[in-house]
């Protein structure tokens, strides 16, 4: 007995048509570049944004910090005894203590030249001990010509202002912005 097979005509539905010439093989590894490159990418975004948000973070908590010093420095101004001092020409501001620090705040400065700083020094009563310098501004500030800042007294009578052309003062040799005395003689 013979069994006759027959071909089933040829439908458009069953043609594969062209063959790809792309092998399987390198199809897939495409792909798997393809995915390489955009996980890279996605992490290089990632990094991106976390060193932004680090960013963001520092700058508003430096910030925050500057708003707390200054929020502290108008409290003391409000409620602390005025001092009278003595400025350079086209210089003003004020000068108050609470008894353990000072507040001074100043207009009219200039901004710092390359080298220049401007430095506070607290002349201390116990003794004849060197002038503690504290460096308040620096080349380039302030930048709007003003500043205003609390400093802890101790034991200090006089408190001088100067602007120094040396990057660390040991004693006062430049031109004074600012003098006064911290304790106030009793009548």
């Amino acid at each position: 007995m013979r069994v006759r097979t027959e071909e089933p005509p040829a439908s458009d539905h069953d043609d594969p048509g062209p063959r790809d010439p792309i092998d399987p093989e390198a199809r897939q590894r495409v792909r798997s570049e393809r995915l390489i490159a955009a996980v890279l990418a996605l992490l290089a975004v990632t990094v991106g944004l976390a060193f932004w948000n680090l960013h963001l973070r520092t700058a508003a908590a430096s910030y925050l910090e500057v708003v707390a010093d200054q929020s502290d420095a108008l409290a003391r101004l409000a409620e602390g005894v005025e001092l009278a001092p003595r400025f350079a020409s086209d210089v003003g501001g004020r000068v108050v203590t609470d008894g353990e620090q000072v507040t001074v705040t100043l207009t009219g400065l200039e901004p710092m030249a390359d080298g220049e700083r401007l430095v506070a020094w607290l002349r201390q009563a116990s003794g004849p001990r060197e002038p503690s310098p504290m460096i308040l501004a620096g080349p380039g500030q302030p930048r709007d010509g003003s500043l205003a800042c609390s400093l802890q007294i101790d034991d200090a009578r006089d408190l001088l202002v100067t602007r120094e052309a040396v990057l660390r003062p040991t004693e006062p040799r430049g031109e004074p912005i600012l003098e006064v005395t911290l304790v106030r003689e009793r009548p």
